[in-house]
């Protein structure tokens, strides 16, 4: 997944060495939800690799028990934003690629991903990140919501520059200051007695 060439290569070996595969199948346990738009069978058995590839590296970058592959479905933006920031206005929510529902154990990406783009499969790292932290329970024992949100930005940032992207802060639009804020706890010691990190019902994005 280091460029679009690597990935057509791919897609083609996992096309001609699964013949056999039913369209609207897959080996990672397909969740549906609210507003989940279809997968064609191109994308089910790129994503299906994909999700298990990531998930092993994830594994080795973190000590983190590697959990059961979460479901993955395709979904509009609007929806997105909802799972999102169901509190805000639609007009001042800004843009959102990806999502994961922990009750589900589904990350959601936004109908546009492109199987050739590894920004794109950034952000489903991203979400498998998520993944991760809830089933290793670290959410209950993150100082604050914006500690695992962090750490899963800085897993995206290193998965990029390992693809051979020079500068992945631009591609995603952040800056190290801006990170730094994200990950800030403002009160350790209350955060910890209230858990903020979010209860179970959260949606992560």
């Amino acid at each position: 997944m280091t460029s679009s060439t690597s990935l057509g290569v791919m897609l083609g070996w996992l096309l001609f060495a699964q013949p056999g595969l039913a369209q609207g199948t897959a080996g990672n346990g397909w969740v549906p939800g609210t507003g989940e738009l279809p997968l064609g069978p191109v994308e089910t058995i790129l994503l299906d690799h994909a999700v298990s590839t990531l998930s092993a590296w994830v594994a080795e970058h973190r000590a983190y028990r590697e959990p059961a592959q979460p479901g993955v479905a395709m979904e509009s933006e609007a929806r997105l934003k909802q799972r999102c920031f169901p509190a805000f206005p639609v007009e001042l929510i800004p843009e959102v690629k990806s999502a994961y529902d922990p009750q589900e154990g589904t990350i959601y990406l936004r109908e546009d991903f492109d199987i050739f783009s590894a920004l794109d499969y950034s952000f489903l790292l991203h979400e498998i990140v998520h993944h991760f932290q809830v089933r290793n329970r670290a959410d209950e024992v993150a100082p604050c919501r914006g500690a695992l949100e962090g750490e899963a930005i800085r897993l995206q940032l290193d998965w990029l520059r390992e693809q051979g992207n020079a500068d992945p802060f631009e591609v995603l639009g952040i800056d190290t200051k801006t990170l730094r804020i994200i990950e800030r706890c403002p009160n350790h010691h209350q955060a910890l007695s209230e858990s903020p990190a979010g209860s179970p019902a959260d949606a992560s994005c």
